[in-house]
């Protein structure tokens, strides 16, 4: 279990830097659709690696009659997170064109919109790494005062 778990720490840090900078890469490229496609290509492939090592690293840190209710709860929250995702991300997109009908937005408009849904998404990707490193650090701190006291206990 060690050995996956390492391996998946790996790919976990490899793959935290594909997916926001392909996000903001978005916002302002002037390509066509190779300009969004070569970016999205970027972030799914950035995703799976992601998920796998994020879903083994998570499993491997459960105990064994834990495993099919964290397996659920990990399911449930990516599901969740996806269809919140999705939702918020058009109503973003729909506020931003502010058209009754977004069939009849012009392509600037559009490309507008697109670029302040992006420029959102951006955004929340950087709160959320922010977040994991501030949550890091202190559960890197609760580990480095829990070792210092057991060895003091040791003494």
């Amino acid at each position: 279990m060690a050995a996956s778990a390492a391996g998946a720490r790996r790919s976990y840090q490899a793959a935290k830097p594909t997916v926001a900078p392909p996000s903001s890469r978005c916002c302002r490229c002037g390509f066509g659709v190779p300009g969004y496609l070569g970016p999205v290509v970027v972030v799914t492939l950035g995703y799976a690696l992601f998920q796998t090592a994020n879903n083994t690293l998570v499993m491997a840190g459960a105990s064994p009659d834990q495993r099919g209710v964290v397996s659920g709860l990990l399911n449930l929250s990516r599901n969740l997170g996806l269809v919140t995702g999705v939702s918020v991300m058009g109503a973003i997109f729909s506020v931003a064109s502010g058209a009754d009908d977004v069939a009849n937005a012009s392509r600037a408009g559009v490309a507008t919109d697109m670029r302040v849904t992006f420029a959102v998404a951006a955004l929340l990707v950087a709160c959320t790494a922010a977040v994991a490193v501030l949550r890091s650090r202190t559960v890197a701190s609760r580990i480095g005062r829990s070792a210092t006291a057991n060895s003091r206990q040791d003494n």
